[in-house]
């Protein structure tokens, strides 16, 4: 049972990831990705720093709370880094979450440019 929901968790992992880098690509999946940017936001800047590491993520808790117990032991903080790792390649944390945040911030950026661009082009009502 531990196996499957290490397998879920590490699928919905990749999914997130993948949904937080190119949701906004197809404007069908524009609200929702606006909504899993939102909460991502949410939680990396507003509980993180409450719980003392900015950059928490629920899901890495949850899914390395599952390895832990699987006996999967010295895991990274940050599941990029566990991906990089999983690849062979070997990365500096630090890097790799200034990496990540980097890149959040464009993809913010070009969610929010999206978005404004479509409320000028909507007729108001």
């Amino acid at each position: 049972m531990l196996l499957a929901a290490d397998l879920f968790l590490d699928f919905l992992h990749i999914f997130v990831v993948l949904f937080n880098l190119f949701g906004w690509a197809h404007r069908r999946t524009r609200v929702a990705h606006r909504w899993l940017v939102g909460m991502t936001a949410f939680f990396w800047l507003v509980i993180g720093p409450f719980l003392g590491a900015l950059g928490y993520c629920p899901l890495t808790d949850w899914h390395w709370r599952i390895k832990e117990a699987r006996g999967i032991e010295n895991l990274p903080h940050s599941y990029i880094d566990y991906l990089f790792r999983l690849w062979g390649i070997e990365t500096n944390p630090v890097i790799v979450d200034i990496c990540v945040g980097v890149t959040f911030v464009i993809v913010v950026s070009v969610t929010s440019w999206i978005w404004l661009k479509e409320r000028r082009l909507r007729p108001l009502h």
